[in-house]
């Protein structure tokens, strides 16, 4: 059995836990996902545990050990955590070691993009002491990208041999998921999802789009949570 745990809610993260537990499940594996009661979550082929949001900073808490028990109780093999936020730092620290858990880091480096206001920092700092602390404690460190790894073994080198890569490819919709009803009239469309904000070089594809007359036949949908102060897109002709 591998038990996989994510602390978002919705968007790419969810995604990706939820292709892993496919493909598991695919190869043979037993498989459990542990997400937060509001998580978008949903599949009849494995099994899924919720857990009220964890929104504790510290890793002894009632609230972080009880669901670090409750995955011990499975005894799964591996721990797979699908992000590397703060909670997911603080149940891999509660485990304690109990289980091989696997630590998912997708930023190595913040993104340059992202507002540095200095409250942020601030609680990034105090967030990076887990998620230090869980670098240590997990048995390997998944990153999804050479460039991510080499980035990461430069700030971190000590935990170069923990380090292991698995490429993300193209993620394609499969016929039995339903598109969302915005777009049931749209066709011969490239769609952007996600976070619209200044690192995610959306800027870029718009500009390869006005500048493209080989894509006139194609429309961009962008469409996703913009970040406060991110302007741009007001001034889209």
């Amino acid at each position: 059995m591998i038990v996989l745990f994510t602390s978002n809610k919705n968007g790419g993260i969810i995604q990706l836990t939820h292709a892993f537990a496919e493909t598991l499940r695919k190869i043979g594996e037993e498989v459990v996902v542990f997400c937060r009661d509001e998580a978008e979550m949903y599949s009849k082929y494995y099994k899924i545990e919720r857990y009220n949001s964890i929104k504790s900073l510290w890793a002894k808490s009632y609230s972080v050990k009880s669901v670090a028990d409750r995955i011990v109780s499975y005894k799964p093999q591996y721990v797979i955590f699908t992000d590397e936020a703060l909670p997911a730092a603080l149940v891999l620290l509660a485990i304690r070691k109990r289980i091989q858990c696997v630590f998912s880091v997708h930023d190595a480096i913040p993104h340059s993009g992202v507002r540095t206001r200095f409250l942020n920092k601030i609680k990034r700092f105090i967030k990076m002491i887990s998620i230090r602390k869980a670098y240590n404690n997990a048995n390997e460190i998944l990153l999804y990208s050479k460039t991510s790894e080499s980035a990461f073994v430069t700030l971190y080198p000590k935990f170069r041999d923990k380090t292991i890569v698995m490429r993300l490819g193209a993620h394609l919709v499969t016929a039995d998921l339903s598109k969302p009803c915005e777009l049931n009239n749209e066709s011969n469309y490239v769609l952007f999802f996600g976070r619209i904000d200044e690192y995610k070089g959306v800027d870029y594809l718009l500009d390869v789009f006005k500048n493209s007359p080989e894509l006139n036949n194609l429309d961009l949908i962008v469409a996703g949570k913009a970040a406060i102060g991110f302007s741009w897109l007001n001034d889209i002709g």
